[in-house]
């Protein structure tokens, strides 16, 4: 079902070039609708005495203007086809509606699953996004993902 979840792997040394292209590109896309709020950060998950996935370059938090930006982009980058060609491994809505404790999107699922305990920790009106490593790692494959899913040649 589904691809491999990566989770964390081992700390990266700095930014990763694919990971930094894909918030260009999002941030392009969303023109001013969303914020970069951070990539690599070595720290451990909040709440929790385990590394996050922000150490390794490959996740992301996404602020938004809006509920309705938020929606977008979530079911965009959910659709299996867009999450499939971006690798998209995870993704996280700290504010939605339908639980006061979020709701993830995994790739091994390929579908949502709302918490009813705090499972990811405090709510805020940002997304996360987790890459898998080898678009994380490099920028000309974001690029390429980004025109095979507008066509773009």
């Amino acid at each position: 079902m589904g691809r491999p979840y990566t989770g964390w792997n081992g700390n990266a040394t700095g930014k990763l070039p694919g990971t930094e292209r894909f918030v260009a590109v999002m941030l392009f896309l969303y023109g001013g609708k969303l914020r970069n709020l951070g990539t690599w950060k070595v720290r451990n998950m909040r709440g929790r005495n385990k590394p996050s996935v922000h150490g390794t370059g490959r996740a992301i938090d996404l602020g938004y203007d809006t509920r309705a930006t938020a929606h977008h982009l979530l079911d965009f980058l959910a659709k299996p086809e867009v999450a499939d060609v971006l690798q998209v491994e995870e993704l996280h809505d700290y504010n939605f509606e339908g639980s006061k404790f979020g709701r993830a999107w995994r790739c091994t699922r390929g579908k949502w699953i709302v918490f009813t305990s705090d499972h990811m920790g405090p709510g805020g009106n940002w997304v996360h996004i987790e890459l898998a490593p080898a678009v994380a790692g490099s920028a000309e494959a974001v690029n390429a993902a980004f025109a095979r899913i507008f066509a773009l040649k």
